[in-house]
């Protein structure tokens, strides 16, 4: 779902001029979709600033997300809840460095694996 949203919000308009020597007697616009690197970049972006949530019953029904609290720092305010655009999730991943049949996940057979290595490799084009 996040990833038809982030569409829809990135979609721009585009107009062309009709009439003689460009005189724009008639002008046709149309909603286009960035490049795909554009889109690509902006998931990526989502997905290195995911926060993790937990699920809580809400008053009169229904789930209510909240932000789960980081087991360090020593803040007494809790964290303010996630938006609409932020990209959250329920689970941490899974170990992939074990096999796991279950998941389909031939572990990292043959190398070496970091499991307390946070992944995060952050390209310079993220930092901007």
């Amino acid at each position: 779902m996040c990833c038809v949203q982030a569409m829809k919000a990135s979609l721009r308009t585009e107009c062309k001029c009709h009439g003689v020597s460009g005189s724009c007697t008639m002008k046709t616009c149309w909603r286009t979709l960035p490049s795909f690197r554009q889109v690509g970049d902006l998931l990526l972006r989502k997905y290195w600033r995911a926060r993790a949530v937990r699920g809580v019953p809400a008053p009169g029904g229904g789930v209510r997300l909240l932000l789960r609290r980081r087991r360090s720092g020593g803040t007494t305010q809790p964290p303010p809840p996630p938006r609409r655009a932020d990209l959250v999730f329920l689970q941490d991943s899974p170990n992939y460095c074990e096999p796991d049949p279950a998941r389909g996940s031939l572990g990292t057979q043959g190398r070496q694996c970091n499991r307390t290595s946070s992944g995060k490799l952050r390209p310079a084009f993220l930092l901007r």
